[in-house]
């Protein structure tokens, strides 16, 4: 079967890079799924696949230790339509602790 558009590559990469990450991340290897969720993030179409790189994003960077620079990334899921309840869930607490001193 011909591919109806094959240069246009982003969107599945997207995917190619969150399944990584969500690999690396099953395993606690969250620098590694890190570079991954943020590579999806860019190169992510669909505001599911946004909202997942941006999510997985902040878990990992709260996994490491780099809480500050979850932030944005949890201003995202925070901001975005049509989130699923436990990613509102995970970035509101997340939030929660981002506002603790």
């Amino acid at each position: 079967a011909a591919k109806a558009n094959p240069g246009d590559t982003s969107g599945k990469q997207a995917g190619v890079n969150l399944q990584m990450a969500e690999a690396f991340a099953e395993n606690s290897n969250y620098a590694k799924a890190l570079n991954y969720f943020v590579r999806a993030s860019k190169t992510a179409r669909t505001d599911e696949d946004k909202v997942l790189s941006n999510i997985g994003s902040a878990v990992c960077y709260f996994q490491t230790g780099k809480k500050k620079q979850a932030a944005p990334y949890v201003q995202y899921v925070l901001k975005a339509k049509n989130v699923p309840d436990r990613f509102k869930t995970m970035a509101q607490q997340m939030q929660q602790e981002l506002a603790k001193k």
